[in-house]
């Protein structure tokens, strides 16, 4: 599926609820994530087509550095009341 064009076609549209969740981790090479991704779309061998949730933008972990009062769950609160 990786490289298909599904642009029109109702039954692979190209947004769709995501069946996939990606993380980036900013400590991490952005080019080792992609990568992962392509390669793990490449051996896909589910049924239906691959939707990517790609969390890169949903928290700002540099938020951690400017607000160190913040409790030390806040970071897991607002992660999952964001991807709900």
């Amino acid at each position: 599926m990786v490289g298909e064009d599904y642009a029109g076609d109702p039954q692979h549209p190209l947004v769709a609820r995501a069946n996939t969740f990606i993380s980036h981790a900013w400590k991490h090479k952005f080019r080792d994530t992609a990568e992962a991704v392509l390669s793990f779309a490449a051996d896909w061998k589910g049924g239906e087509p691959l939707y990517f949730w790609f969390d890169i933008m949903v928290l700002d972990y540099n938020f951690i550095d400017i607000h160190p009062d913040k409790p030390a769950n806040f970071f897991d609160t607002i992660f999952d009341t964001t991807i709900k």
